[in-house]
């Protein structure tokens, strides 16, 4: 049905063209013809582009126009004469579209270089050709091909339609490249590498071992390409910086000055380096500072690294780690006998060198400040020693340290054992027991264990009396505690009888204690509390214990700072009065902090409320005579020391403030003599203050 149609239109149009065929010849003895093409052009002639043209290319004033055929009859890459139906306003019309190429083909010309051996034709020095129809390209000009030297080059292009046009460029031909570039340090490039193109052969004139590669520059070298002769050159740069590794710390004396290579740990570079500061370091004023230093190649290419300079008066020192505190008078003996032209009075920061590593202790030389860098060091293994009696408890593994009678070392000191006991059989078992100190010292101890089954009951500690307050609850287990000889305290099961306990009836009541370890041995002991009323509410009494604790300790405060500020108020205010209440000591702590005055009990009472309230563990201790004279006993997290805020010794020159039970009896043995079945062991290590 389509075809029909179509057939149909086809039909039509010619029968119109045809009719107006007829009117034109009768119009046009009567000039009727200009009437006819009113709009459109009878000839127009168009660009040969490789397509239609718009009808609207015929009409006589641009207007619009349409095709009333169909185009693609027609082939538009040809210059032809065509005849054509087209409409207009006044309908459709014959004319005659004449195509017609009048363009002189277009090029962009290519500059080549080639090598001696090789040719190339015309179109190889072209590129973006343009035209509408076949396009001839010949040499106007050609390249002497084979023989070395810049050449002009013009090319010819004509196309179908006999239009001409010219490109030109020009063509360079060599026997070898003008040069070839390197990086420093690489070995001069085999011949080929010279040689324009891959086809080529050649051998080196000038001899490559000649140049140092490891110089930036260009090297002028002479070859023969094809049996010729040519000169070319070997440029040499140097584009990768120098690698490089800083010092991360450095030190020098005041006045005194460094290198800046001395502070570059390595540098590598295929070529020669230089070292500078930059900016310049100020070598006269102690303290650290930042220093930079920059490596510079012999292509300019920088590295640059920071490295933090230590200046000081003080030689940097190696030290022995030690337990005790540094004194200025031993850096002074340590730098002499580093410089023996060292001088002055050296006053140093309050350290401890007792673990290994590296340490800036603020010191001063001739009150001027400056820093004592300190390498500290554990050069000695420790010493380990069993007891005589070696032994241990059935079922009651012990850690290896447990077993020593001695393990000295100035650091601290990880045990292993290397061959454990056998813990669960009776009899001698061989142990083996490795200590490793903070330096990396070993010591290594072999001995044999008797295991033995326990059957030793604990025993039970603690006052044998104490008084307590009406309506208040007893804290039974305050001051009553038990040990064992092979179990730790907390794998004793202590318990008490107190059903004959009122709390709020006045009186004595006896209570019983029984303490029972894990082999089931077991051991009780009776103590007596006085119940009595309090002279002073707790209220009252934490008001005024926070009022006084506001004015001597802050929250930056360590636990033994806070423990030796409440030493010193305690020591230092209060005023001796023989007379106090020993049955109350919360009231006595009361009378203390408002009035400042009171025997040793109200010393010991106020001192006591003051560290309970910052987390101490306190217990009153008597002496053990006639004349009883109180003091506490005070743990502040490793262990019991006593503290006695009002007794100094005979001499009156010591404290007594976390004294370990060696030190007070041999400053004064009839002083605080007590019962020390009654009272728990202090360590036998003097107390560190932390700070």
């Amino acid at each position: 049905m389509e075809q029909t149609e179509e057939r149909q239109a086809h039909r039509s149009r010619w029968l119109w063209l045809l009719l107006e065929g007829l009117l034109l010849l009768v119009a046009l003895p009567i000039g009727g013809y200009h009437w006819l093409y009113r709009q459109v052009r009878q000839v127009t002639v168009c660009e040969l582009s490789g397509s239609c043209p718009p009808p609207s290319a015929l009409m006589k004033d641009g207007g619009e126009g349409r095709w009333c055929f169909d185009t693609d009859r027609i082939d538009w890459t040809k210059p032809a004469d065509h005849w054509v139906l087209v409409a207009g306003r006044d309908g459709p019309r014959i004319a005659q579209v004449q195509l017609r190429d009048t363009t002189a083909p277009q090029a962009k010309g290519i500059p080549q270089v080639l090598g001696v051996d090789e040719e190339l034709g015309p179109d190889g020095f072209l590129t973006d050709l343009v035209d509408q129809q076949l396009v001839a390209v010949t040499f106007e000009t050609a390249p002497e091909f084979h023989k070395a030297g810049e050449w002009p080059v013009k090319i010819r292009l004509e196309d179908l339609s006999g239009n001409v046009g010219y490109v030109e460029t020009s063509c360079v031909i060599v026997g070898a490249v003008p040069k070839v570039t390197i990086e420093a340090g690489e070995d001069v490039p085999p011949i080929d590498a010279f040689m324009s193109n891959d086809t080529m052969t050649g051998r080196f004139i000038t001899d490559p071992a000649t140049v140092d590669t490891t110089v930036p520059g260009v090297y002028a070298l002479s070859l023969e390409a094809e049996g010729e002769p040519f000169e070319t050159a070997l440029v040499v740069r140097d584009t990768v910086p120098p690698v490089c590794t800083f010092e991360e710390v450095a030190f020098t004396k005041r006045g005194e000055s460094l290198t800046p290579e001395s502070l570059v740990r390595s540098a590598r570079d295929v070529t020669a380096l230089t070292f500078a500061f930059d900016p310049a370091p100020d070598w006269t004023v102690n303290g650290y500072q930042p220093v930079t230093v920059v490596v510079t190649d012999a292509g300019g290419n920088r590295t640059s690294g920071t490295v933090s300079v230590l200046v000081s008066d003080l030689m940097p020192l190696t030290w022995e780690a030690s337990r005790h505190f540094l004194t200025g008078k031993d850096i002074e003996e340590a730098q002499q006998a580093l410089d023996g032209r060292f001088s002055g009075e050296i006053m140093v920061a309050r350290f401890v060198p007792k673990v290994p590593g590296c340490y800036d202790i603020l010191a001063e030389v001739d009150e001027v400040p400056c820093i004592q860098r300190l390498y500290v060091v554990d050069t000695v293994a420790p010493v380990l020693a069993f007891p005589k009696r070696l032994f241990g408890y059935l079922d009651h593994p012990q850690v290896p340290e447990a077993l020593l009678d001695l393990a000295e070392d100035e650091t601290k000191l990880t045990y292993t054992y290397l061959e454990s006991p056998d813990w669960t059989r009776t009899g001698a078992q061989p142990v083996t027991i490795e200590a490793v100190d903070l330096g990396g010292n070993r010591t290594e101890i072999s001995g044999v264990v008797d295991v033995v089954p326990d059957t030793e009951p604990p025993k039970i500690f603690g006052t044998s009396t104490r008084y307590v307050y009406l309506g208040e609850a007893v804290s039974y287990f305050s001051q009553v505690w038990a040990t064992d000889n092979a179990d730790e305290q907390e794998d004793i099961l202590l318990t008490v009888n107190n059903s004959a306990v009122d709390i709020y009836k006045a009186g004595k009541y006896r209570v019983v204690f029984t303490a029972t370890d894990r082999a089931g041995n077991s051991a009780s002991r009776t103590i007596v509390l006085t119940f009595i009323r309090p002279g002073v509410s707790d209220e009252e009494l934490d008001a005024k214990a926070e009022e006084v604790l506001a004015s001597l300790v802050t929250d930056d405060m360590t636990l033994g700072q806070k423990a030796y500020a409440i030493f010193k108020y305690v020591k230092g205010t209060y005023s001796y009065t023989e007379k106090s209440n020993k049955r109350d000591w919360k009231y006595e702590a009361w009378r203390g902090l408002t009035t400042r005055r009171g025997d040793c009990f109200t010393y010991c009472a106020a001192a006591k409320l003051l560290l309970d309230k910052i987390g101490a563990k306190t217990m009153f201790i008597t002496r053990y005579s006639n004349a009883h004279h109180y003091w506490l006993l005070v743990d502040l997290g490793t262990g019991w020391y006593h503290f006695d805020p009002l007794n100094d010794g005979p001499s009156r020159k010591y404290e007594c403030f976390m004294l370990t039970t060696d030190e007070v009896l041999r400053l004064y043995p009839f002083f605080w003599r007590y019962d020390h079945k009654v009272y728990p062991d202090t360590p036998t290590s003097r107390y560190i203050r932390d700070w």
